[in-house]
């Protein structure tokens, strides 16, 4: 990945479409375009940790909580959903021409993607810390208990519970 510090970001780049935004926005602009899409990918992290956060929350006040697969599912796999428009554009740049070429989309899927892993992660794990330690205040400890349906080899995951326990020698 290129630095984009760099004095001419984008400029002698063979990618058309590098080619293309270069003419568009210039090199500076297009440094603002991969800054402001690092400030979306953090904004969507945070507001996405916010669900996470006030669960933890909820464990250290109530002792409990029910976490439900659809939610384990959107807020730890949906960023996929991000990246997966920069993949295309890539795949679509390795039939037209044999290599995906484009600095600029790669810097961009990348920052957004960075962005939000940080932004969400942060928060999650501060709170996540304070409600262990708040645990260990009271002789607890943090256990993470999984539910399952069916029969069979593979059991189908029905749903989570996270809960504070006293910790002891039979939890």
């Amino acid at each position: 990945m290129p630095t984009l510090m760099s004095y001419n970001y984008l400029r002698g780049s063979c990618s058309p479409i590098d080619q293309v935004i270069l003419a568009l926005l210039g090199s500076d602009l297009s440094r603002l375009a991969i800054l402001a899409s690092s400030i979306i990918g953090m904004m969507i992290g945070l507001f996405l940790s916010r669900f996470v956060t006030t669960k933890l929350d909820v464990v250290r006040k109530e002792g409990e909580v029910i976490l439900s697969v659809r939610m384990y599912v959107v807020l730890f796999g949906w960023w996929w959903f991000l990246i997966l428009p920069f993949l295309m554009i890539d795949i679509l740049e390795v039939i037209v021409y044999g290599l995906p070429t484009s600095h600029f989309l790669m810097n961009l899927g990348f920052i957004l993607t960075a962005g939000y892993s940080l932004a969400f992660a942060i928060p999650v794990l501060l709170k996540y810390l304070l409600l262990v330690l708040h645990a260990k205040s009271n002789d607890s400890r943090v256990k993470w208990v999984e539910f399952r349906r069916g029969s069979g080899f593979i059991k189908r995951l029905q749903y989570m519970v996270l809960k504070v326990v006293p910790d002891g020698p039979d939890s």
